[in-house]
């Protein structure tokens, strides 16, 4: 299920340029240097080159959930954080991450548990723990 979601969204951002080297272009995705909107091209670049493995594919639907989400894109980083959380249910900050995107639509139950979730994988992440306090959650 997850594959065929990632062969259609990657595949709706293709361009027309050749692909450039997906281990090189999930670095620059990660780095999430600025202007963000320049970047999300290169993490679909990084998707499409079949050169990463599923924890790599994971982590660059996470930074590009990421910034999406810093570039108010709410709905596909939505799609892309569920996917990194597919990938790699493990990691916290995916849930967190989810959380904020939640909690943006004003749905704060969904959020809630999102924060919760994050603090179960990432219990030591002091921004988790900050938001668990601030919600009433701990």
């Amino acid at each position: 299920m997850r594959r065929i979601a990632l062969v259609v969204l990657v595949g709706l951002a293709v361009s027309g340029t050749a692909l450039a080297d997906g281990i090189a272009d999930m670095r620059a995705c990660k780095r999430m240097a600025e202007p963000l909107d320049e970047l999300v091209p290169v993490c679909t670049q990084a998707l499409n080159s079949n050169d990463l493995n599923e924890v790599e594919i994971g982590e660059t639907f996470l930074h590009r959930g990421w910034i999406l989400l810093k570039l108010g894109e709410v709905d596909g980083a939505m799609v892309d954080l569920g996917l990194a959380i597919d990938y790699n249910p493990e990691v916290g900050w995916a849930y967190f991450l989810k959380g904020l995107a939640y909690e943006t639509l004003g749905e704060e139950k969904r959020a809630d548990g999102q924060f919760k979730n994050a603090f179960f994988y990432d219990p030591e992440n002091v921004e988790i723990a900050a938001k668990m306090a601030d919600r009433g959650l701990l």
